[in-house]
């Protein structure tokens, strides 16, 4: 079970990085007032959020990948946090990718949607946050408990 919650949790992490090349994309070619709308500073600021927030993803993805193959007893801890994590970066960015698309990002012939789909259907097949994020907290409760003697 550990494996597929952390390949999920690697899937949600690279269709975030395709929704946010596919904005890239969009917003180097989109023109608004004369210049294309990448060279404005507000969509400037909401692509480095959301790479910042991919890196992110990315880093503790490979801690939990590097957990789970060494046989931590953390793994399954930090493949919880990632899962959360990968959840709600997935969710902001195809939010973000529709946005930026304007009208045209939630119609067929763009494929943000397709990333939104994916993000709010990926977002429940391992369990809620709310339970992921209290098993992180009673294991580090316990493990305070126990050293505190």
């Amino acid at each position: 079970m550990l494996p597929a919650r952390l390949g999920l949790a690697a899937e949600q992490t690279g269709a975030a990085q395709g929704c946010l090349d596919l904005t890239l994309d969009y917003i180097a070619e989109r023109v608004q007032f004369g210049r294309t709308i990448a060279s404005f500073q507000a969509i400037k600021h909401r692509c480095a959020e959301m790479v910042v927030d991919l890196a992110e993803a990315r880093s503790l993805l490979y801690g939990a990948a590097a957990s789970l193959n060494a046989g931590s007893a953390e793994a399954a801890l930090e493949i919880d946090a990632v899962g959360v994590l990968a959840t709600e970066v997935l969710w902001r960015t195809a939010e973000e990718a529709i946005q930026m698309h304007g009208g045209v990002g939630n119609t067929w012939e763009y494929d943000p949607h397709f990333y939104f789909r994916r993000a709010q259907s990926s977002a429940f097949l391992m369990g809620s946050a709310d339970e992921r994020l209290a098993r992180i907290a009673d294991a580090l409760l316990e493990h305070l408990r126990q050293t505190d003697g």
